[in-house]
């Protein structure tokens, strides 16, 4: 059924939320052209003003009277739209027209909503205006609306089948919205911080200066290749043979580089001191009893492989 989207739950059933038209009207816009691009980024981490001694630390009286103090900006996200225009320290007091609140709030037809809603169904390249008061001096940004592949990661993905490798009956994958989905109470019960503290605090700790995409052993598929080898499922590599892993697709040259020339496979792990170590040779011996064993059909997949073929 067109606008309702429906969820399955234990404890219910039939149980449908009718999608907001702007929703349905913003997607049909973006597909006209048989692509879907998603949504743009304004990319501003931001912090109220409410606290007045904070106003009075940031010298804006003479500038800006409460309630529309606006929010102090603390991070701006790269490649994102307020990338290279806002900038850390600013005040941003109005979007778009729209006056923003002490707590981050605008007005939007009587109601108040977080003022990121004013742009978050703007397609890509619509202009975006803003007020900032930076020093002290109030400013107008102009700038396009554009999304942002640093947390590309963070978003469902229902158009491709998942990435993997298998490596001596050991599943790898890189963290996304779906794998987190699928593995956060067996993640959170046992305890892999590191992938959780990962996933949540991306951009709060800026950790995309070291990694885009993290790597995740999800399972092992039991074999004599592997064997006590469980400790290691859930942890989020951090190397291999000593070379630092930032994403997926680094992560599988380094390892066809060590199963190819190294004697050893030694993965590292965040939040592990005991590395993973596996004999180059029984890696790939193993390959093709596993894949049989397991009804797997190749050792990897990768998605932007498959459509490059």
């Amino acid at each position: 059924v067109i606008g309702v989207a429906f969820q399955t739950r234990s404890q219910g059933e039939n149980l449908g939320y009718i999608i907001p038209p702007v929703v349905l009207k913003r997607f049909l816009k973006d597909t006209e052209d048989g692509h879907y691009d998603g949504y743009i980024e304004l990319g501003v981490l931001d912090f109220s003003t409410q606290n007045p001694t904070l106003r009075r630390a940031l010298n804006v009286g003479s500038v800006l009277t409460p309630p529309d103090t606006g929010v102090l900006v603390y991070r701006v996200v790269p490649g994102a739209s307020a990338d290279g225009y806002i900038k850390p320290g600013d005040i941003l007091v109005e979007i778009n027209d729209h006056t923003i609140s002490e707590s981050g709030d605008v007005e939007l037809d009587g109601h108040l909503h977080p003022y990121s809603e004013v742009v978050d169904n703007l397609e890509s390249g619509a202009p975006i205006h803003a007020k900032v008061v930076r020093d002290g001096v109030q400013l107008t940004l102009n700038f396009p609306a554009r999304p942002t592949e640093i947390i590309d990661f963070k978003r469902m993905n229902y158009d491709s089948a998942p990435a993997y490798a298998v490596l001596g009956g050991l599943v790898f994958q890189p963290l996304d919205a779906n794998l987190m989905e699928t593995y956060y109470n067996e993640w959170a019960e046992n305890h892999r911080i590191a992938v959780l503290h990962y996933y949540h605090y991306f951009l709060l700790n800026e950790l995309y200066r070291d990694h885009r995409i993290g790597v995740v052993l999800t399972r092992r598929l039991a074999d004599p290749v592997n064997v006590h080898q469980d400790r290691y499922v859930g942890l989020m590599v951090q190397s291999v043979n000593g070379a630092p892993v930032a994403d997926f697709d680094e992560f599988l040259r380094q390892v066809g580089q060590a199963l190819q020339s190294e004697k050893y496979m030694v993965i590292g792990f965040h939040n592990e001191q005991v590395p993973l170590i596996m004999r180059s040779a029984d890696v790939r011996s193993s390959e093709s009893g596993i894949l049989e064993k397991y009804g797997i059909g190749t050792a990897r997949f990768v998605p932007e492989e498959q459509a490059g073929e």
